[in-house]
């Protein structure tokens, strides 16, 4: 994924894809490290234009909920994001979250919680399939 320097200057939520933080799900992280390790999951990367588009995201944060802590369900990775601790989720019934459906799902289950990170995290990206 490549960011753009674009703005957005939309204002309904429905026409903002989600673009999820969490935990990292490999050895290496796709964001800063060490300052604060994590991956991002986007939807599925439609075929057309081999595979490149470009749209408009709502940054969420993917924390294990406490029922997940308390159930087991989910396994948390205690990152600071800039305001404290908090409980990323690496994944849910021992499965990784390196999908859209895996972390809606977990979400639905109240596994998970999806927190809007509001206006600040709209961003304009370019999204390739890789190889």
């Amino acid at each position: 994924m490549t960011f753009s320097t674009v703005t957005f200057s939309g204002n309904a939520p429905h026409e903002l894809d989600p673009f999820y933080v969490l935990a990292p799900q490999g050895a290496v992280a796709q964001g800063p490290v060490p300052t604060f390790p994590h991956d991002h999951v986007v939807r599925a990367v439609p075929t057309a234009n081999a595979g490149t588009y470009t749209t408009r995201l709502q940054g969420f944060f993917v924390f294990c909920t406490e029922q997940g802590l308390v159930s087991g369900a989910c396994t948390p990775e205690w990152l600071n994001a800039g305001g404290g601790l908090a409980p990323f989720a690496d994944s849910v019934d021992g499965q990784a979250l390196t999908s859209s459906d895996a972390i809606e799902s977990a979400a639905a289950d109240g596994d998970v919680a999806l927190v809007n990170l509001g206006p600040a995290a709209v961003i304009v990206g370019a999204i390739s399939q890789s190889n």
